[in-house]
């Protein structure tokens, strides 16, 4: 891979973050971006990030326009799940409709309300199928190696984000990279009384809670009804948290 081309991926990972504000008051963090097909697509992502002045996080909607990709024609399925969790905090009610219509207008804005961000800013099709060795980088040849090589600098910049923006609240999803969420919050996690699946942990500015990852981290849950109450209720004992630290 010519030289201009391996700076702009390491410049992808050292410097991306995600979608929305900073500034906002709620933090999804997750594992990494769903996608990756292939090479060129990964390659393609972080090239419009570079002509868009390289920003730590971007619009996501205003992104994906640049990608000529469209993702709001149905709800996509992380996404959802999260939205859920945020509408039912706020109150709202988590029908699809309202679901669709705040992943359209409202999910990772620029001047938003929320920002979703990922420790590996790499769009990977799976856990278990990692595309992207074939982007030249030797960190990147397995994910075994970028987790020994990259993660652990990517945990030491979100926690110095998140000291210096102060969210209010931080919700981590993915229940198997809890040591990553404990790097980034230097926090440990203690299962809240109310929902075994989901563990809090608290400083002085920020209640962070931890998840599993929707859908298929809640596979244990049978049957769409179970995962919608099971959602609803992170987003009420989420509330419930959130407004005590706050008192």
């Amino acid at each position: 891979m010519p030289e201009d081309k391996q700076q702009l991926l390491l410049d992808f990972n050292n410097r991306f973050l995600g979608y929305g504000s900073l500034d906002s008051d709620f933090w999804l963090i997750g594992p990494e971006q769903g996608g990756g097909e292939n090479v060129e697509e990964v390659y393609r992502r972080a090239s419009v990030w570079s002509e868009r002045e390289k920003r730590e996080t971007e619009d996501l909607h205003d992104y994906h326009a640049a990608l000529r990709f469209d993702w709001t024609q149905k709800i996509q399925p992380t996404w959802g799940g999260l939205i859920k969790v945020i509408l039912s905090f706020k109150g709202k009610s988590i029908d699809p409709g309202s679901v669709m219509e705040f992943q359209r207008n409202e999910l990772g804005r620029a001047d938003g309300e929320n920002c979703v961000l990922d420790v590996c800013p790499f769009p990977s099709r799976s856990n278990s199928d990692w595309g992207l060795a074939g982007l030249g980088l030797g960190s990147l040849s397995t994910r075994e190696r970028y987790e020994a090589d990259c993660v652990p600098d990517r945990c030491i910049l979100f926690g110095e984000k998140i000291a210096h923006y102060k969210p209010g609240l931080v919700l981590f999803y993915g229940s198997k990279q809890r040591s990553q969420w404990e790097q980034i919050s230097d926090r440990p996690f203690s299962k809240s009384p109310q929902l075994d699946a989901l563990s809090l942990a608290r400083n002085k500015d920020t209640l962070f809670a931890l998840m599993p990852s929707p859908p298929q981290g809640l596979r244990f849950l049978r049957g769409t009804g179970a995962v919608n109450q099971f959602l609803a209720d992170v987003g009420k004992v989420l509330r419930e948290a959130f407004d005590k630290a706050r008192l």
